[in-house]
């Protein structure tokens, strides 16, 4: 989603990675330099101020290296999850679905949102995504569509909620070119450290939804 490659500080404190499809088996802990380029982690830090081996519950992939040192990429929270009835959806689902339409519709992600409507007259999701680049004549309603199938693959309980009526297809808003930097150059004039500054991809609370519902393309609306 963008290119937002990050060095690591190799002497600000001591890193351990777990491999994600490792499912907490601790044997199968990495140091820095034996991450594989290409493979998810999660990273675990230990430092001179107490903490020891603290899982921050963040994915991170291995994109490049320069000059030996892992150059990563944050990919979604762990353990993260959002329901519109009672699917528990995860973080990596909606991730994994906004990259795999990206990448089928020959689209330039920047990056998604997504908002669990449970309000709607029958319970939806609602996705917001940001472009860099989209194929022309495509339409919302195609790239909605095959955002709603790639999510019906990660959690099929959104599929069985629609057989049965009580589901509604997911919606789709693209937004505005350069909300998502917006929304960062936002958070560090409240007094944020740049660093922190995670992406919302699972809307929680009304500022957010808010933020992200006044910054929709409304040419793409029509």
């Amino acid at each position: 989603m963008g290119d937002k490659k990050s060095a690591i500080v190799p002497h600000s404190m001591f890193y351990e990675f777990l491999p994600v499809d490792a499912q907490d088996d601790f044997s199968q802990i990495v140091t820095l330099d034996k991450v594989e380029v290409g493979r998810d982690y999660e990273i675990i830090m230990t430092n001179a101020n107490g903490l020891y081996r603290y899982r921050m519950r963040d994915c991170i992939r291995i994109m490049d290296k320069y000059n030996e040192l892992p150059l990563i990429q944050f990919q979604y929270r762990l353990n993260q999850m959002a329901e519109i009835i009672d699917d528990h959806t995860e973080e990596s689902a909606f991730t994994k679905t906004a990259m795999d339409t990206a990448l089928q519709l020959g689209l330039d992600l920047v990056d998604y949102s997504v908002y669990p409507d449970r309000d709607a007259p029958l319970p939806r999701y609602v996705y917001f995504m940001e472009f860099a680049h989209m194929p022309e004549g495509i339409t919302r309603e195609q790239i909605r569509t095959v955002v709603h199938k790639n999510l019906e693959k990660y959690s099929p309980d959104i599929k069985e909620y629609i057989k049965k009526g009580i589901g509604a297809p997911t919606e789709l808003h693209i937004l505005q070119p350069e909300t998502y930097m917006l929304y960062h150059d936002l958070m560090v004039f409240k007094g944020r450290n740049p660093a922190q500054v995670k992406p919302v991809h699972i809307i929680i609370n009304e500022f957010h939804y808010r933020f992200f519902s006044k910054l929709i393309e409304e040419e793409w609306e029509k």
